[in-house]
């Protein structure tokens, strides 16, 4: 299907592409595409999902958010030797292989995600979709964004749709 993956019920689990690593704050690096629209949404996931990382390694990570909205951290990119550069790792098709298995394990009636891994990740739709059609069943459903992902804050207050400069992370990863 295309259209926003944020327009879906509350009922249904959304699924957001990240990296395995954390700022020097203990967050994770959410800079773009999904991931930096579900940490402007959801403003504690970055630090969460930071701790699991550190905790738990290249796991998925679910939550629930105040909303009732269910995500789910799907690792595409691994830990690099310096976590807090994980971000610009490109994404990894075995990691991304072994996130899908344990998403198709999880008993969700409904789960949206986009291509994952493919965006900031690098990887060729074409090497992705038949992990994904092989291993998710039609409780998923794949999500072609209509428009780019965009990166940039919102504020809740603003009465015009967030006009601020893209947000991304310096070379610190900060």
């Amino acid at each position: 299907m295309t259209g926003n993956i944020w327009d879906a019920s509350a009922d249904v689990a959304i699924v957001i592409p990240t990296n395995v690593g954390w700022k020097h704050n203990g967050e994770n690096v959410m800079g773009r595409g999904v991931a930096r629209q579900a940490a402007t949404r959801y403003w504690a996931l970055a630090e969460g999902y930071g701790y699991w990382c550190k905790a738990e390694g290249d796991r998925l990570y679910e939550r629930v958010e105040g909303d009732g909205r269910r995500l789910i951290c799907f690792p595409v990119k691994p830990l690099a030797l310096n976590p807090s550069m994980s971000w610009q790792q490109p994404a990894d098709l075995h990691l991304l292989e072994r996130s899908a298995v344990a998403l198709a394990a999880l008993s969700h009636r409904s789960v949206w995600l986009p291509l994952v891994g493919c965006g900031n990740g690098g990887l060729n739709p074409a090497d992705v979709l038949p992990i994904l059609e092989r291993l998710l069943d039609d409780r998923f459903t794949l999500v072609e964004l209509s428009t780019a992902p965009t990166c940039r804050r919102h504020d809740p207050y603003a009465t015009t749709g967030g006009d601020a400069e893209p947000v991304m992370p310096d070379a610190n990863g900060s």
